[in-house]
């Protein structure tokens, strides 16, 4: 066997989602990354605000998930995702920290909807 070791540096780039009234976000991550060839990405931020989201938590030692109806403001974000073109998935999670009645809760984004003018970036490197 002969192995070898290169130096090639990869280039970081950003991926910017524009999303309109009642778009589902993650099927929305899903798209974006197939359309432009994107197999793993991080999540860096989220602008705006989301409606009809679930996130699931934890409670003590319980995983919880809760159903959010009401408008409410993304205050920080992470995560990575991976899309497989295989089985056409998209793999991985988005944290997110919301403000909901002047309270910050956090969790894991099981689903949900943009309100009008929410802005994703994912970060994914390209060689």
């Amino acid at each position: 066997m002969d192995a070898k070791f290169y130096n090639v540096k990869a280039e970081a780039k950003e991926l910017v989602i524009s999303l309109e009234e009642n778009d589902p976000i993650l099927i929305s991550i899903k798209d974006a990354l197939k359309e432009n060839n994107v197999f793993t990405a991080e999540l860096i931020s989220m602008k705006g605000n989301i409606k009809n989201f679930k996130v699931n938590y934890f409670e003590k030692s319980s995983l919880k998930t809760i159903s959010i109806f009401d408008s409410c403001e993304v205050v920080k974000c992470s995560g990575e995702f991976k899309y497989d073109l295989g089985p056409d998935k998209l793999f991985g999670r988005a944290r997110i920290n919301y403000r909901h009645k002047d309270k910050v809760f956090d969790g894991i984004l099981n689903s949900g909807f943009a309100c009008d003018g929410l802005e994703i970036t994912l970060r994914f490197y390209e060689l």
